[in-house]
């Protein structure tokens, strides 16, 4: 079907072009009707000019006109999309100015039925990847000018739901903050007053917000998390097994374990039943040392063996 309209298009520019040229060549004020065999013969220099100079409005392809370097000009492709009533409705178009792929909405004339969906004014917070500006935008329409995963989801649930929008940007730039008068500013300032009948960002629920604001169902969830480096593994050392305790605590309990041996030996010196024991008995100073690291080992001993 393409190339059937492309072809009565192209045979409809021929034509209106050789009947210009006879107007122009011969200066007649309506094209010959006379029979073919009759008609003056066309001798014009540059059919070429007047073929590039002609246009022809709402043809099969839209509306022709070309370039001077013969190139067509002000024209549009439309993508159509089949819906479940097998029906074919235009959904994107492109043209030669733009140059991309723009959702298609179809102009409202004065014959058009009255657009009776539900029409709401949508704030959304500039934050990518959720919704983003797109650059160079300034001459195509406010809805389009704006993407993102939010804006994504804000057309496929206007598509379900059967409602229009119009997307504009809070003027302050925050989500909003309490104030003590208890009013809100920023996006949540504009859903508060009225002015706003629905908001789209990456705005967080908490119980504040939710004062005063209907949330969704989250569509993502977020986890603090504290990061570090892996350690490396490494073969244990000699003194690996003091690694549990600090160094202060090594030296605290190595002190006391000197103290308690010294003060037992000075005690057992100034003992007189200690001095009548054989000299295999005494506590002396080896002994002493002994003596006080002895009750641990017993304790582990039995200890061991309770459990």
């Amino acid at each position: 079907m393409s190339k059937i309209a492309i072809w009565s298009d192209t045979v409809a520019i021929l034509k209106k072009a050789l009947l210009k040229a006879e107007i122009l060549k011969h200066g007649i004020k309506e094209p010959q009707k006379n029979p073919i065999c009759q008609r003056i013969p066309l001798t014009i220099k540059d059919f070429r000019a007047t073929l590039v100079t002609t246009k022809i409005v709402n043809g099969l392809t839209g509306n022709i006109s070309f370039e001077t370097d013969g190139r067509r000009k002000d024209f549009e492709m439309f993508v159509f999309q089949s819906d479940q009533k097998r029906e074919w409705n235009k959904v994107n178009r492109w043209n030669n100015k733009d140059r991309q792929l723009l959702p298609f909405k179809e102009e409202k004339t004065q014959n058009n039925i009255t657009d009776n969906r539900l029409h709401l004014k949508v704030t959304v917070y500039l934050e990518e990847p959720f919704v983003s500006k797109k650059p160079n935008t300034s001459e195509i329409d406010k809805n389009d000018q704006y993407e993102g995963y939010c804006i994504d989801l804000l057309e496929k649930i206007a598509e379900l739901r059967n409602f229009t929008y119009e997307i504009y940007e809070v003027p302050d730039k925050t989500y909003g903050v309490k104030e003590a008068n208890g009013r809100w500013t920023g996006m949540v300032g504009e859903l508060q007053s009225g002015v706003a009948d629905l908001a789209v960002a990456s705005l967080t629920v908490t119980y504040t917000r939710s004062e005063v604001l209907d949330f969704t169902v989250p569509y993502m969830h977020l986890g603090i998390s504290i990061l570090f480096k892996r350690p490396k593994a490494s073969m244990p050392g000699f003194f690996t097994f003091m690694a549990p305790l600090g160094f202060d605590v090594w030296i605290w309990t190595l002190s006391a374990y000197i103290g308690t041996s010294l003060s037992i030996w000075v005690l057992a010196m100034l003992s007189p039943i200690e001095q009548k024991k054989s000299s295999a008995n005494k506590l002396t100073l080896i002994n002493s040392f002994w003596f006080t690291l002895h009750p641990h080992e017993l304790q582990q001993h039995f200890g061991g063996f309770l459990q």
